[in-house]
């Protein structure tokens, strides 16, 4: 073989060597990408968006909680201690979020768990607009304003976190 023929040869041999490097990197990099894609998808379809009929009813859920039937002496009926009724919270919302609501509408003796005789705070109104902002992508802010006859005009901002189901995290009335 003479040396021209050499030089071709490996001229050849480097070419598809490093033909070989090319396809083996861009095989790799689209694995790496393809890979990283299942995974925000598979994140993004664990986290789903809030609808309207959840933030309702998550709404409605805790105001529902937070006045418990009584008796005529105020004595709560279906809870004895304040724990009691923020475990059961806690399907709804964050025992942070629940706290203040339960310490001020509610008193514990030791015959049993006593409601505060007086209004429900400012809240919620199913009937009307709110906006809804996306915090990041498993929170998410619901902002309202209202105005009543007991609280005149207030705007009333909810968070909510998914994760694995939505939930309260955060309530602030202005």
């Amino acid at each position: 073989m003479n040396m021209d023929a050499k030089k071709l040869t490996l001229v050849f041999s480097s070419g598809i060597i490093l033909l070989l490097i090319v396809l083996f990197n861009t095989n790799v990099m689209q694995t790496t990408l393809a890979n990283e894609n299942a995974e925000t998808e598979q994140h993004d379809e664990d986290v789903e968006e809030i609808t309207h009929e959840q933030i309702v009813s998550l709404t409605d859920q805790f105001m529902n909680m937070l006045v418990q039937d009584a008796d005529d002496h105020y004595k709560v009926m279906n809870y004895d201690t304040i724990d009691e009724l923020l475990n059961d919270f806690e399907q709804i919302a964050t025992r942070e979020t629940v706290e203040p609501y339960v310490d001020y509408y509610y008193t514990e003796e030791s015959d049993g768990l006593y409601i505060l005789p007086t209004e429900t705070p400012p809240w919620f109104v199913e009937g009307n607009a709110y906006d809804v902002l996306q915090l990041d992508e498993t929170q998410v802010k619901v902002i309202q304003e209202n105005q009543t006859v007991f609280y005149d005009d207030y705007t009333i901002e909810i968070a909510f976190t998914f994760d694995k189901e939505w939930k309260i995290t955060n309530i602030s009335i202005n």
